[in-house]
């Protein structure tokens, strides 16, 4: 229910709240090898996060179909290997 919650406060905030265009400005450079989904870890909001999913890293089949389509320059397989290891699922 809190998740829900959550999700339907979007709806309350203003359209400047709303605004990511903020995004499209940002540095290409200072995202390259940055994954804000593969985070490290230990953080926190990662691995309450992780364990919200309904999918996980134990999921992944290695063909490597996302690894062209992933923007940003990160080795997706071996994050996804790291975090098999770290979470055990």
């Amino acid at each position: 229910m809190d998740d829900l919650t959550g999700v339907l406060a979007y709806y309350k905030t203003s359209r400047e709240e709303r605004d990511y265009s903020f995004i499209a400005s940002a540095q290409h450079q200072d995202m390259n090898g940055v994954c804000i989904y593969l985070a490290k870890s230990g953080d926190a909001l990662a691995r309450d996060h992780y364990f919200k999913l309904r999918r996980t890293a134990r999921d992944c089949t290695y063909c490597g179909v996302c690894v062209p389509r992933y923007p940003f320059h990160v080795d997706i397989l071996k994050r996804m290997r790291e975090a098999n290891e770290f979470f055990g699922r």
